[in-house]
C-alpha cells in the first residue's frame, strides 16, 4: 500500500469510533536504540494534580508542506473554562512561529479533545515545539518537545481540525488521494 492510501483509510477508521466511547490517556515515548527505534506506551488517567493533561504529542508529515503539523490530545482533570494554548514552533535558522489553539467552550472533568495545529509552510521543518497553557491553568505534559523525540503519525483526526484550517486539510486530502 502506498503512502497516499494511508490517510483516507486511517481517517475513515477514526470516524467509525463510537461518539460515546471514553478515551483514555496514552503517553508514548520514542527512544533511539542500536537496532532502530523503540516505542513505549503507557495507558492511564489524567493527573488530578493538574487542571489539564497533554498527551499523544505527535507530528503529521504533510504531503502539501515542508513543515510538519502538530497533533496532541488533552484531557480535563476538572472543569476548566475556555482557554488558549500557545504553540511555539522553533526552526533550524533560529526563527520562531507562534500559533494559538483555542478551547472555546472550555472542558468538563474527564473530557478528552484532540487538536491539530498547522504552522505556516516555512520551507523547512521545525526542530522543536513548545506547548503552553495560560498561567491560570495547570498543565501536565505541557512543555518543549523536539521533533525527533515524538512519533510521526499518518492519520488526521477529523474532530481535531479547527475551522481556520479546513483549507490546508482539504488540500492535504486531495493531494493524498492522487
Amino acid at each position: 500500500m502506498t503512502r497516499a492510501h494511508w490517510i483516507p483509510i486511517l481517517t475513515a477508521a477514526v470516524l467509525l469510533l463510537p461518539l460515546t466511547a471514553m478515551a483514555q490517556r496514552v503517553t508514548c515515548n520514542n527512544a533511539k536504540t542500536a537496532s532502530g527505534f523503540t516505542l513505549t506506551c503507557s495507558q492511564g488517567e489524567g493527573d488530578p494534580d493538574f487542571d489539564i493533561s497533554v498527551s499523544g504529542v505527535s507530528r503529521y508529515d504533510a504531503y502539501t508542506s515542508d513543515t510538519d503539523w502538530l497533533e496532541f490530545t488533552l484531557q480535563a482533570n476538572r472543569n476548566v473554562p475556555s482557554f488558549e494554548f500557545t504553540i511555539t514552533f522553533n526552526f533550524p535558522d533560529g526563527t520562531k512561529q507562534v500559533e494559538k489553539e483555542n478551547v472555546f467552550g472550555g472542558l468538563f472533568a474527564d473530557e478528552v479533545e484532540t487538536a491539530t495545529v498547522i504552522p505556516d509552510d516555512a520551507g523547512s521543518n521545525w526542530t522543536s515545539v513548545e506547548i503552553l497553557a495560560p498561567g491560570t491553568i495547570s498543565c501536565d505534559g505541557c512543555g518543549t518537545y523536539t521533533s525527533t523525540s515524538i512519533m510521526t503519525t499518518k492519520a488526521i483526526d477529523p474532530s481535531s481540525i479547527s475551522m481556520d484550517d479546513l483549507g490546508p486539510v482539504f488540500r492535504e486530502i486531495q493531494r493524498s488521494a492522487r
